[in-house]
């Protein structure tokens, strides 16, 4: 009698179990059956999944753009001792001091990264018409960058006066370079002043004898210079124009306009312009401000300068940018970086997330009575006489979808399990008491 009391306690026990668990787990207790994309409309995006001999078809479209982006940040303010959370909406306006910013846009920054034992390199940006930007076009002291007649190019001071940079380069010299090439690397000299020379490592001396602005050749009037080879005892000249095809010896001159950005050594930054008649302009430039080229419609603005730093272009980039505009300047703030502004110190913070699809599901297709499918989440659908539950992660928008019938919780035997359980109990109530009762009778 025992045995039989306990084994209907146990049954009715697990029976609650299994019908709790099918109630709060269907999934653990069905078998999956699967559906084959068949097609995808190319107007509305509505994907048709078919079950074969299954249930009807199920149809699906992702809700939105091809990809939700779930990544956000926030804008960090930290001013007077207090610190203020702004969304990036684009328009979303924040006061920094007296001064009201909006915020324009967030955006894959690019730009220059500081990494020791790099170049100096430069970021401006340039609109030929009014609004109209080309923005950050970066470029180092051997590089240059030519917009029509106008040449520009990046200088350090390197403990000169911004005087003394100039008077260097109001000769017609400084208006060009030579160089010469030795296993891939060119070395530079940054005039066309006579007797500048370098020996290669196999013992090969060139020498500049002279520089021509105006050289008579196959390609007309061109600039050129005339260079000394020296080699084992032997000694030869060169010509050497703009036009030519010489593997060591390389000449570069700019008949149009010089514009040079100087910096000095606590990095402010000066505008130099040489004009081709001798004219000359010079203006102090800050990050962020613009500033107009003379009498042309060219604005220019300086992006950024890193003593030593390496180029990011927009396929490299892993990281993105708020930028904030007011009447009077525009602030960039790249992911990770602290950006002063007046009294205010600024961080664009990143809030993790996931790059995620959201779906829409329905029985028609015409996706009338669509049910909005997250990530981390499910819907459950009748199709037929059965429910069935989509999961997230069972959804492949280009092969097919998984799909799990839903087993049912009976009351009436969930009813039974409950009643089996209390008279087992009651059966062993009645049990202990008896056997109390029959102990104290024999005493």
């Amino acid at each position: 009698m025992r045995s039989v009391i306990y084994s209907a306690l146990l049954i009715s026990l697990a029976g609650l179990a299994f019908e709790v668990s099918i109630f709060l787990r269907p999934v653990w207790f069905s078998a999956p059956i699967s559906a084959s994309l068949t097609e995808i409309d190319s107007v509305t995006g509505v994907g048709t999944f078919e079950f074969g001999d299954g249930p009807e078809s199920v149809y699906i479209r992702i809700r939105g753009s091809a990809k939700a982006t779930r990544n956000s940040g926030r804008l960090v303010v930290e001013e007077a001792g207090e610190t203020s959370l702004f969304s990036l909406d684009a328009g979303e306006r924040i006061n920094l001091g007296n001064m009201e910013f909006r915020i324009e846009t967030v955006r894959p920054w690019v730009g220059i990264l500081p990494d020791p034992g790099e170049e100096a390199l430069i970021s401006i940006s340039i609109a030929l018409e009014e609004g109209v930007w080309t923005e950050n076009l970066i470029f180092g002291r051997n590089g240059v960058l030519s917009i029509d007649e106008y040449h520009f190019r990046l200088g350090l001071l390197d403990g000169k006066t911004v005087e003394e940079f100039i008077e260097a380069k109001t000769d017609r010299e400084s208006r060009g370079r030579w160089g010469v090439g030795e296993g891939g690397r060119i070395y530079w000299f940054d005039s066309l002043i006579p007797g500048s020379g370098l020996e290669l490592d196999d013992g090969t001396v060139y020498t500049l004898l002279e520089f021509r602005e105006k050289h008579e050749s196959r390609d007309g009037l061109v600039p050129a210079i005339a260079v000394r080879v020296e080699k084992e005892g032997s000694s030869s000249n060169r010509i050497v124009t703009t036009e030519s095809e010489d593997d060591a010896v390389k000449l570069e001159y700019e008949s149009g306009h010089q514009v040079w950005f100087v910096v000095s050594s606590d990095g402010e930054i000066e505008a130099l312009v040489f004009y081709a008649d001798d004219r000359r302009e010079r203006e102090s430039l800050r990050i962020g401000d613009s500033w107009r080229l003379g009498q042309t419609s060219m604005n220019i603005r300086i992006e950024q300068y890193e003593s030593s730093g390496v180029a990011v272009n927009l396929d490299q980039t892993p990281l993105q940018e708020v930028v904030l505009v007011s009447d009077v300047a525009r602030v960039r703030v790249r992911q990770g970086e602290a950006v002063r502004v007046g009294d205010a110190l600024l961080r664009y913070q990143r809030v993790s997330g996931s790059t995620a699809l959201e779906y829409e599901v329905s029985l028609t297709a015409l996706m009338e009575g669509g049910i909005r499918l997250m990530e981390g989440s499910g819907v459950t659908l009748v199709l037929g006489d059965t429910r069935y539950k989509i999961r997230y992660a069972d959804v492949d928008m280009e092969r097919g979808i998984v799909v799990y019938p839903l087993s049912e919780s009976h009351p009436v035997r969930f009813a039974g399990f409950i009643v089996l359980g209390i008279a087992a109990f009651g059966m062993r109530v009645y049990r202990s008491r008896a056997l109390l009762s029959n102990g104290s009778n024999s005493l």
